[in-house]
């Protein structure tokens, strides 16, 4: 289906994005690494869109592994059915925002650990780019772990998060550098 405002006919338009980014509750989500909304079905008679929405997150309540409370180990997956249903034909065709907006089949107990061959390459990407965490108590957490950070085993890690992980020792050893710290960094 083609629509007006679609950077991509798989995806659905901005105008639809921006709605849900206005009205979804992101109040738990720590990290969105994925969102995916495709418009389903599509009423001119009723004036409604179904979108499907499909997000991939680290929520704020998450557990961590074992090495650092940093790092959670996993990524949950977040479905639901949004309906969205416009005032008038032109609020429709300009896909401003609806008169009523109601979402089911909320689904959010898919759990994927971060080697798991079922998690897209995206969120991985997107987990180590975006993914904000505390190199310093990620690094301190190491060496209360493994006694130093010399001593960090990577192969306990996930090795999607390698890079994530290493660019983390990296920062503590520069913050170190210029601005010590109370641990020595061997």
């Amino acid at each position: 289906m083609k629509v007006k405002g679609c950077v991509n006919q798989d995806k659905a338009p901005v105008e639809i994005y921006q709605i849900i980014e206005s009205s979804h509750d992101w109040r738990t989500v720590h990290a969105r690494l994925s969102l995916d909304l495709k418009v389903t079905e599509e009423d001119k008679k009723y004036l409604t869109r179904k979108v499907s929405f499909k997000m991939y997150a680290v929520y704020d309540e998450f557990e961590s592994m074992p090495q650092s409370t940093q790092i959670p180990d996993g990524v949950f997956v977040e479905f639901c059915t949004y309906t969205l249903v416009w005032a008038t034909i032109q609020d429709f065709e300009k896909m401003t925002e609806p008169k009523r907006l109601d979402y089911n089949d909320f689904e959010c107990d898919t759990f994927f650990e971060w080697d798991s061959p079922n998690l897209p390459k995206e969120v991985i990407e997107n987990a180590c780019s975006k993914m904000i965490i505390d190199e310093v108590q990620f690094s301190e957490d190491l060496i209360e772990h493994y006694g130093r950070l010399e001593e960090v085993d990577f192969g306990d890690f996930p090795k999607s998060l390698k890079p994530l992980i290493e660019a983390s020792i990296a920062e503590y050893k520069q913050y170190n550098k210029y601005y010590g710290y109370p641990r020595a960094v061997n």
